[in-house]
């Protein structure tokens, strides 16, 4: 099954996203790339697009934008400068309800490279689910709050993509929307649970997803591990060349590079000669 993929972008991404396309149409060889972004950034796109389609992101569901999440945000504890952390989490949901989407659509982080052929599906067709060991206590602060459902697995839902079925997601929503906690909509009762918690990012789509499809449909997905690279960054440099990414290539399936992730100055010089002088023996990439 060929998957269709959904990235939201902000501006501070979309340098690396770019580059990034290849390596996304090459190793998990889409139906569809579907890039989520603010208008101002479509020219950013202009070369590329015959390969992606690129979406307003504040018009993908009416009531869904970044004015309205601030404006609720406004209201409750969480910093204003959340508001876009909040926004491309909801996005990822609420494109469950957009006439575009497929039954399943995998939501792929912008600065993730997938460095070899993955497959998001079993031979079955059934969706794979990847996982990671960090446990964030507020995250499930909200998500009892909004499900009443408490972590019951040793291991993390988060990670750089996940596959979602667009028949779960749409019920999740309509759950949340029934949850006995303060807001009108699903988006308000999301956002001022998340403010009762412990921290101000209180909310995992990622964990509530994976958590709810825990409880109501244990044996939807198969657990698949692969070797992910959180922080190529700091050792490889945030602008990473296909020598860099070739010689990576030879350890992990995938590779992060966090704009947050402060490169080891040191460090770096020496992983690049290395690259350059291994590429002739890592030309699969």
């Amino acid at each position: 099954m060929k998957p269709q993929i959904v990235i939201p972008v902000a501006k501070k991404n979309i340098e690396i996203l770019k580059k990034n396309i290849f390596y996304i149409k090459k190793n998990l060889q889409p139906e569809n790339i579907y890039i989520l972004t603010a208008q101002e950034n479509f020219g950013d796109f202009d070369d590329l697009k015959d390969e992606i389609t690129v979406l307003d992101e504040n018009q993908i569901i009416q009531g869904v934008t970044f004015n309205t999440i601030n404006g609720i945000i406004k209201k409750t504890s969480i910093p204003e400068k959340r508001t876009g952390w909040y926004f491309q989490q909801l996005l990822k949901m609420f494109w469950s309800l957009h006439p575009l989407c497929s039954d399943f659509y995998t939501v792929w982080d912008a600065d993730t490279f997938p460095l070899k052929h993955i497959e998001l599906f079993s031979k079955e067709n059934k969706p794979y689910m990847h996982t990671k060991t960090e446990y964030h206590v507020a995250y499930f602060e909200t998500l009892e709050k909004l499900l009443n459902m408490k972590k019951e697995v040793d291991f993390s839902f988060i990670s750089e993509k996940m596959t979602f079925s667009k028949k779960i997601m749409q019920e999740l929503l309509n759950e949340i929307s029934k949850a006995n906690v303060q807001g009108n909509s699903t988006i308000e009762k999301i956002i001022f649970a998340a403010s009762m918690s412990s921290n101000e990012l209180g909310f995992s789509e990622f964990e509530t997803y994976g958590t709810y499809v825990h409880y109501k449909y244990p044996d939807f997905y198969q657990i698949q591990n692969i070797k992910s690279y959180r922080n190529a960054a700091r050792y490889v440099g945030p602008n990473p060349n296909k020598c860099d990414l070739a010689l990576l290539s030879r350890f992990f399936d995938t590779a992060s590079f966090e704009k947050w992730d402060i490169p080891k100055k040191w460090f770096v010089p020496f992983y690049k000669i290395a690259a350059f002088l291994s590429y002739p023996f890592n030309r699969n990439l």
